[in-house]
């Protein structure tokens, strides 16, 4: 298990940034099938909170770097493996975004984390198990305690909950 950064943004629960509207990713369910003609990306995306902050949320930012086209994220209370779609080509993941609900209030730039990656049609990339965690008080945060490098134990996951994946080609942006 392999720590790759951890990032903390601290702000005030008062200090609302407004900012332009993401289309999110939807997390795909495990009946889905198996799309030749599409790429996929996959990892677990956890946020644990106190009681009391479950309205906080945070997430990533993937953007096509052909294309511009960006791709949210956002982290769940599961441990469950998580899986999108996407277009092949190359991506990075550029931004961490904090919201309150489903309004974002504050980015964190991270291009210079350099986590870029290459998705081939009908393949699919682990990007990572993350974690993050959220406190509340007068000040809010919002923290990304790790990102860890588990891609057996997780690809194995994968391959188990969604059936029609078992054969599908993957790799990881750690090796």
């Amino acid at each position: 298990m392999k720590k790759i950064c951890a990032c903390v943004v601290l702000f005030s629960l008062f200090s609302f940034i407004g900012c332009a509207s993401l289309e999110y990713a939807q997390r795909l369910r495990s009946r889905e099938e198996y799309n030749s003609e599409v790429s996929y990306v996959y990892g677990k995306f956890i946020k644990t909170y106190e009681t009391g902050a479950q309205s906080w949320n945070m997430g990533f930012i993937l953007q096509n770097l052909a294309t511009g086209e960006k791709y949210g994220v956002d982290f769940v209370t599961d441990e469950k493996v998580y899986l999108i779609s996407t277009v092949p080509g190359g991506y990075q993941i550029v931004e961490f975004i904090y919201k309150w609900g489903q309004r974002t209030v504050d980015r964190q730039d991270i291009r210079s984390e350099n986590i870029i990656f290459e998705v081939r049609k009908g393949q699919a990339v682990y990007i990572g198990d993350w974690r993050g965690s959220v406190e509340t008080g007068k000040i809010a945060r919002l923290r990304i305690d790790s990102i860890e490098d588990n891609f057996e134990d997780t690809t194995a996951e994968f391959r188990n909950v969604y059936a029609s994946f078992r054969n599908i080609q993957t790799e990881s942006v750690f090796q």
